[in-house]
């Protein structure tokens, strides 16, 4: 695949392209190897014949947001313990590998009207369930059929047999679309686009994992019999076309006369390029929602390149180069299909089902990754956790500038322990093996608490001293604007920009302070330089820019909730437009089940100096228990657009005497996660609230004791009166 990149790259070509093979069905393959060929750069990119640019940015009324599903991940068998702990981290859609043949072994249990009681089945049940009461959406993707509905596990189905598969999907979104699961998203077969016709080079073992590539009308026939029985079944469902490699394509002529399964990059794997267009070309495009494929990091320079957003050599100007070209990695990849499917006269939204960065191997020389210099020599590097997390970053913010519906890491938890390294593919996870978090997993949280819900709005390019820079500015739904930003190079090159925040700041909006960190929510180091601007160097690791504006009083409340904990333990949360609340009772605070209810209050009149933020009773079996075993953890996570002019870091939580007096409670502020703490085994009325900012003047701010650099600005009125 890397032909001509350096003096590694023969490494390169027997172990970096694995991955592609083993993401879908989350079964490892060590000690696999592949080869793959790719052009060598030369002058004069974007390569002669490549697809002709397409506008890459949605119209208004259709740009991307994470919303929805869009903060997805994917682990193959997930703990109870885990999926909570992905729900605190933000994640909102895990995707489920189902396996046909371990529901429906025998045609006779097919021609039943339900499906057979089996401890699988339970298994499923019991996760999607857990799923669901964690606020966690859940795609189901299905895949390996039984040996009487094909000839191998991943398709093409036997002859006839789509009435089958039909029958199957009908019982099952109708088991699952039930409000105790609430699934509505159905992705149909894992990397489809893999071939029947296999290069010599590869090893024998990828014939299991042949697919429908090379009948890519068979798959759309499948479809025709598939996408009715899901709607039949659930009329709001949402059926993906299985999520497609796209890459490690299959080389020209590979297979006698088939000199169009490969784009002419990327080369030398076992998937067919012209699976895609085999599918719509037979009417299949009226058959599925939304398009998934694949997009992993080590393959990404090769797609920066087919639509030249990352060209160091940029021959027209800026502003013409956003719309027509602006994508990287994730987002040039989705652009190409993007207009592959234009060319055919569809428009469908695209979903990234499998994506990431292994976390190692450095000691083995495995894993590492190419990509062009800005004086168009190629670097490499070996991915660490650091890097890792990064790029999580990178690829998440990507995602959403390209209007992706869905963008999961595959996987959750590594496949070997971190002091084995045979294998980076066994690395992709967020978390270690032992499930201990990586430094991965603090970056998303923090994107998700940062970026959910936001908009895309436009490119960023802040005035650059050197190196370049790529940039985004999402806006959230008060208006408030956050921006990202990094070097699109490799860890070792950097940037050095003067950010001026009245190119970030919404037109007509007074501005209230700054905040600029890094995507692990350390201090960034700044120089202010007069006015509203500071200096700064970027590099790998993203930066966060947030222009804080809004009204000087605290607004909006959290909804009523209520639920049942049993003696075991459980979580109450309520949520609304200033934050989330979490109550989590822990094993043995109650002795036996009880209801919780959340009821919020009036808010407090303001006194001078204090700002209520929000006032709420908490009980226990409508007031009958008052008091518990062990502690209750209070967790509020607020919005900073509706703090207004009150300092988050003198926020505290409150008893409410009925005297009228407070009784502060300890409680712990995390300023980049927007959180505030505290335990009590006392349910009673509370209240949260805080003092105003000062009004410093501007200057550059070490932050010794924060994990974010506050610099704040006099606020100042801007636009008209």
């Amino acid at each position: 695949m890397f032909a001509g990149f350096g003096g590694r790259a023969g490494l390169v070509l027997a172990v970096l392209l694995v991955f592609v093979l083993i993401g879908s069905g989350g079964i490892p393959m060590p000690g696999a190897q592949a080869i793959g060929i790719v052009d060598k750069p030369t002058a004069g990119w974007p390569r002669p014949g490549r697809l002709a640019a397409a506008p890459d940015r949605p119209a208004p009324e259709d740009k991307g947001s994470a919303t929805g599903t869009y903060f997805a991940t994917y682990g193959g068998s997930e703990t109870a313990a885990l999926r909570s702990t992905l729900r605190s981290k933000g994640v909102q859609a895990v995707r489920v590998y189902v396996e046909w043949v371990e529901l429906e072994a025998t045609e006779a249990q097919n021609a039943g009207a339900d499906l057979p009681s089996t401890s699988k089945l339970g298994n499923y049940d019991e996760r999607l369930a857990d799923l669901k009461a964690k606020g966690v959406k859940a795609i189901v993707m299905i895949g390996r059929a039984p040996s009487w509905a094909a000839a191998r596990e991943r398709g093409p189905l036997r002859s006839g047999k789509e009435a089958a598969f039909a029958r199957f999907l009908t019982k099952l979104v109708t088991r699952w679309s039930a409000s105790a699961y609430d699934v509505h998203h159905w992705e149909l077969w894992p990397e489809p686009d893999f071939g029947d016709y296999l290069d010599p080079k590869l090893p024998a073992s990828y014939a299991e994992r042949r697919a429908w590539g090379d009948n890519g009308a068979d798959y759309a026939t499948m479809l025709r019999s598939a996408y009715p029985a899901i709607k039949a079944a659930d009329p709001t469902a949402t059926v993906i076309m299985g999520s497609m490699a796209h890459d490690f394509f299959r080389d020209n002529n590979v297979k006698a006369g088939d000199n169009n399964s490969s784009p002419g990059f990327n080369g030398g794997g076992p998937f067919v390029y012209h699976f895609l267009t085999d599918v719509i070309d037979a009417g299949g495009a009226a058959y599925f929602d939304w398009v998934a494929f694949n997009a992993y990091s080590v393959l990404a320079t090769e797609w920066d390149r087919d639509q030249a957003r990352c060209d160091p050599h940029w021959s027209i100007p800026r502003d013409i180069r956003i719309w027509y070209n602006s994508a990287c990695d994730v987002a040039a990849k989705a652009k190409h299909i993007r207009a592959r499917l234009a060319a055919k006269g569809v428009t469908k939204p695209l979903a990234v089902l499998e994506a990431g960065m292994p976390s190692c191997c450095p000691t083995n020389g495995l894993g590492f990754h190419l990509y062009t210099k800005p004086d168009w020599t190629t670097g490499e590097f070996t991915p660490d956790a650091a890097t890792q997390a990064a790029y999580m970053a990178r690829l998440y913010a990507r995602g959403i500038a390209a209007n992706l519906k869905v963008l999961a890491w595959w996987l959750i938890e590594d496949f070997e322990a971190k002091t084995v390294e045979a294998n980076p593919d066994n690395h992709r996870g967020w978390y270690y093996q032992d499930l201990s978090p990586k430094p991965a997993a603090r970056v998303m949280e923090i994107l998700t608490s940062r970026l959910t819900g936001t908009t895309f709005n436009r490119d960023y390019t802040p005035r650059t001293l050197s190196g370049k820079v790529e940039g985004y500015i999402f806006t959230r739904t008060d208006g408030q604007e956050i921006v990202m930003m990094w070097s699109p190079y490799g860890p070792t090159e950097t940037a050095v920009v003067e950010v001026d925040v009245n190119a970030i700041r919404p037109f007509g909006r007074m501005l209230r302070d700054v905040a600029i960190y890094d995507a692990f929510g350390a201090a960034v180091t700044t120089t202010y330089l007069g006015g509203e601007t500071y200096r700064l160097t970027v590099g790998y690791m993203p930066v966060y820019i947030e222009v804080r504006t809004g009204s000087p009083l605290p607004t909006a409340t959290v909804a009523p909730a209520s639920t049942v904990v049993p003696a075991t333990g459980g979580t109450l949360r309520a949520a609304g437009g200033s934050g989330t609340l979490t109550i989590d009772v822990p094993s043995g605070a109650v002795g036996s089940s009880t209801s919780l209810d959340f009821v919020p209050l009036p808010l407090p009149t303001a006194t001078a100096g204090a700002y209520p933020i929000a006032a709420f009773s908490l009980l226990a079996n409508g007031g009958a228990t008052t008091t518990f075993n062990e502690d209750i953890v209070i967790t509020f996570r607020y919005d900073g657009a509706t703090l207004g002019s009150v300092n988050e870091r003198t926020l505290k939580l409150y008893i409410r005497r009925s005297n009228g007096t407070l009784e502060e409670l300890p409680s712990t502020v995390d300023t980049v996660l927007r959180t505030i703490t505290a335990r009590t085994r006392h349910f009673t009325e509370f209240e949260l609230s805080g003092s105003t900012l000062p009004e410093p003047t501007p200057r550059a701010t070490a932050a010794p004791d924060a994990l974010k650099a506050y610099l704040p600005v006099a606020p100042r009125r801007h636009g008209p009166p």
